[in-house]
This record gives structure tokens, C-alpha cells and sequence, in this order.
């Protein structure tokens, strides 16, 4: 292995690394979001059902 073939390879490495962090940061956010918007309207059901 060449010492272009090891940069090469490193900078993959990173590269797929990145990748895949922000791509799980992503989906986090998504739930996170998703689970957020659930709560909110749990929360607007009670305040209906607690109105007489």
C-alpha cells in the first residue's frame, strides 16, 4: 500500500463516518420532532377535555 493508497483510504474512512453521524443525527431530529408533535397534541386533547 502506497502512501496515496492510505490517504485515500483514511479519507474514506472519514468520509463514511460523517456520513453515517449525520445521517443518524437526521433521524433523531425526526423522531424527536415526531414525538414532540405527539406530545403537543396529547396536551391540546387535555386542555379540551378539562374545559367544561
Amino acid at each position: 500500500m502506497t502512501h496515496l493508497h492510505y490517504v485515500i483510504a483514511s479519507y474514506t474512512i472519514t468520509a463514511v463516518g460523517l456520513g453515517g453521524i449525520l445521517v443518524w443525527l437526521l433521524a433523531n431530529r425526526h423522531q424527536q420532532r415526531s414525538a414532540l408533535r405527539r406530545l403537543q397534541q396529547n396536551d391540546k386533547k387535555c386542555h379540551w377535555n378539562k374545559k367544561p
